[in-house]
């Protein structure tokens, strides 16, 4: 079962369609040390373990951690 669990349920592949290798290892830095969520369509689909055609990144983050957030996302080559 771990096994299956470890195979099945990897969340790189939902991530990586919107960053690299690389952004994608400090996104999930940055997750850890700032708390931030991944809501939306994309937790949906990874615990659904389906996939929507029209995909979207939503991201939750505190107020006080944004501006990290906030430069990760443009340094990715997102624009707002």
């Amino acid at each position: 079962v771990k096994e299956f669990i470890r195979r099945a349920y990897r969340i790189e592949l939902f991530l990586l369609p919107f960053f690299t290798e690389d952004q994608y290892e400090i996104l999930r830095d940055c997750q850890a040390k700032t708390d931030t969520l991944i809501v939306g369509s994309v937790p949906l689909q990874f615990l659904d373990r389906s996939a929507f055609l029209d995909r979207n990144l939503n991201i939750l983050v505190n107020r006080q951690h944004l501006q990290v957030l906030h430069d990760f996302v443009l340094r990715c080559g997102y624009t707002f």
